[in-house]
């Protein structure tokens, strides 16, 4: 029996919340009550670990994966992709493409983290403002880190042994029995052999599957193996199709149940 890889059914868009209009008031943290002790603008990035990952730590240059909500010292939300079904937000540490209060204020953050960052406005959007954020807004974010692609790993797919099995091993003509579940770097489920109970049966190296590399994945495991196997973002979105929003790696963690 042969089948080819299910198609993911899950279309995710990124979506970042537009700004609010408000300016900052007086206080020490966003939505404190009125009559909280007043303090002047921040004069250095502060951050507070609320939740200590158990993952591996971003450092700049990495590929990271973020939920947040940013919030003006009034207490104002301008922005936030948490909840509604929202995609993470990813981008590459110390490049740029984010505020200097994030570049500098995430590293260090491990997988599963939650932080609050206190960004001072030079850090922030400057003297001008944007999109709605006031000058010189000093600017409040609590952001969690879903997922880090390392800038070693981040054209290449990357494989780790979770259970090594004992039964015949994955070669050149062997008819496999495979079950995976892949997921995208937020956890959010894309496809799943074991909800569909309907594991992939293939030839090794001689069916031609919808997704190319599948062979690279599972090449080596033997009957009873359990490993993970991360695509990139930079191959994710071409690989898989256009339902794997942009800037999203993937993650399969296959079973192989038979090999013939």
């Amino acid at each position: 029996m042969r089948s080819s890889v299910v198609l993911f059914s899950i279309a995710a868009t990124l979506i970042l919340a537009g700004c609010g209009d408000k300016t900052q008031q007086a206080s020490t943290d966003p939505g404190k009550k009125p009559g909280a002790a007043v303090k002047p603008g921040l004069d250095k990035l502060l951050m507070d670990d609320k939740v200590i990952g158990k993952g591996e730590a971003a450092a700049t240059g990495d590929q990271v994966s973020m939920r947040y909500t940013g919030k003006l010292l009034d207490g104002t939300q301008f922005d936030s992709n948490d909840g509604n079904g929202k995609e993470p937000l990813t981008f590459q540490l110390g490049q740029g493409a984010m505020i200097k209060g994030w570049d500098q204020g995430i590293v260090g953050m491990k997988v599963g983290g939650k932080r609050h960052l206190s960004v001072p406005y030079p850090l922030g959007y400057g003297d001008a403002g944007r999109d709605g954020i006031p000058p010189k807004a000093d600017l409040y974010f609590d952001v969690e880190l879903l997922d880090v692609t390392k800038q070693e790993d981040m054209h290449s797919l990357t494989i780790k042994e979770m259970k090594v099995g004992t039964g015949p091993v994955v070669a050149h003509g062997k008819t496999i029995t495979v079950d995976y579940v892949a997921t995208l770097s937020s956890g959010a489920e894309l496809d799943s052999t074991i909800k569909t109970k309907k594991p992939l049966v293939y030839v090794f190296g001689v069916d031609k599957l919808t997704m190319a590399f599948f062979d690279t994945m599972i090449g080596g495991m033997k009957k009873g193996g359990v490993r993970e196997a991360t695509i990139p973002s930079s191959m994710a979105t071409g690989a898989l199709g256009p339902r794997v929003p942009q800037g999203n790696s993937v993650k399969f963690l296959l079973t192989m149940r038979d090999v013939r």
